[in-house]
């Protein structure tokens, strides 16, 4: 693992391209009704398992060996990404999601395992309870937000793709002038040891 001294990590899921294609098409058809709202890159969207804020390089290298331990105790599952919502007070909407159903106990168990793990590095990612989900969009001013509210109960029960998940990712996250820009810290696949993971791929930037 090679990072500076200090960086802003999250460890994640990755979703699959027709998921990915699901989505875009969904913020296609709700961009027109959502002034004020800044939609995540397709390419950016994932699931989140741990937010850890920022994060030293060693803590990361313990953080690397803990999640091989929680992948390789665990095997290849698979979810859908279906339905909408929105996160926020009544009248004050700030995060627009989409949902997960069919194998959820198992990713809610694979939660539980890398929550147990990070609780024993002294690493504490959320106090709310789980709730599997997926940010689209962040509504930035939640007046111009009726619309969009109301158009979403269309996509109550809509399918956006499946996802067969076959390793978890430790993820750094760089923020900058036009977004943040995420790149691979470290892989560990499901079912079998890491080793030494694989070189991250070309960053990518988050312009929502």
């Amino acid at each position: 693992m090679k990072c500076e001294e200090t960086f802003r990590a999250f460890v994640a899921i990755e979703i699959s391209d027709e998921a990915r294609k699901g989505i875009a098409g969904f913020q296609t058809r709700l961009a027109r009704v959502a002034s004020g709202t800044r939609w995540v890159p397709p390419r950016n969207v994932h699931l989140t398992l741990a937010f850890l804020g920022d994060i030293s390089a060693e803590t990361g290298e313990g953080l690397c060996r803990a999640l091989d331990e929680v992948a390789s105790s665990s095997s290849p599952f698979s979810f859908e990404v279906a339905g909408t919502g929105v996160f926020g007070k009544r009248g004050a909407p700030r995060i627009v999601w989409a949902g997960v159903r069919g194998d959820v106990s198992r990713l809610r168990a694979l939660h539980a395992r890398l929550t147990a793990r990070l609780a024993d590095l002294g690493l504490r990612s959320d106090d709310r309870p789980f709730a599997p989900h997926l940010t689209v969009a962040r509504i930035r001013d939640p007046r111009r937000a009726t619309e969009l509210v109301r158009k979403l109960a269309n996509w109550r029960d809509a399918s956006f793709g499946h996802v067969t998940v076959r390793r978890v990712v430790l993820m750094r996250s760089v923020l900058g002038p036009t977004g943040a820009v995420y790149s691979l810290v470290h892989q560990a696949p499901l079912g079998e040891a890491s080793g030494e993971g694989t070189a991250p791929p070309p960053a990518t930037e988050e312009r929502d």
